[in-house]
């Protein structure tokens, strides 16, 4: 009976093991820290047309593709200055549409809005894609952490994804302060998920 009861706990511990491995972990992109890789420089008060950011071993790159004053670029954002992050709708010629890719697949989560800017209207943000239509997440301001209408989204490598901002007039805007993503799931994991339910029915059956 001990010899039972001592296999039962090693599977359960095994399965433990194996699940918290799978566990996808959650890292952010800051927009405010002024830390970034300038890639194209708009040649306007060192703004970049396009950057990248660095997470959970992807590199992810930004474009800025139309601006309400006309010229693209991301207004504010400068290497080594710290700001309320990407500048969006209307206002001082902030970006209105915005495209993100990335190297390798990549899940984006969340968004965090920072309270900087002035709200007339309400300005909304749509993310369309291959495979991806995350349409009307709000733009208020100073929220933590913002869900992705729909749920989270797949960036999947080598892909371009459209982040479009609706009713952008020029006395509404907003910031995206950090953008939180996470690793996707490896294929493995539902034979790790199978495998727990299995040692947990034989413990069941042992007691």
């Amino acid at each position: 009976m001990r010899m039972k009861n001592r296999c039962a706990a090693i599977l359960l511990a095994i399965a433990a093991a194996m699940t918290f491995g799978v566990r996808a972990h959650a890292d952010v992109v800051d927009f405010t820290d002024g830390n970034f890789t300038m890639i194209t420089n708009s040649g306007i008060s060192d703004f970049p047309t396009v950057f990248s950011e660095s997470v959970l071993g992807a590199t992810v790159t930004f474009e800025s593709t139309a601006n309400l004053a006309g010229v693209r670029r991301f207004v504010g954002l400068q290497q080594g200055v710290t700001s309320n992050g990407l500048h969006l709708a209307g206002g001082g010629g902030s970006t209105l549409e915005f495209t993100v890719s990335s190297n390798t697949d990549i899940l984006l989560e969340s968004y965090s809005t920072d309270t900087g800017g002035f709200f007339v209207g309400d300005a909304t943000l749509d993310i369309v894609g291959l495979g991806v239509s995350s349409l009307g997440n709000s733009l208020d301001q100073g929220v933590a952490e913002n869900l992705l209408a729909g749920g989270p989204v797949t960036l999947l490598a080598g892909e371009i994804y459209t982040f479009e901002i609706q009713d952008g007039g020029a006395v509404d805007q907003a910031f995206i302060s950090e953008f939180s993503f996470k690793a996707i799931p490896e294929p493995g994991s539902a034979c790790v998920l199978l495998f727990t339910i299995l040692a947990t029915g034989f413990v069941r059956r042992r007691q």
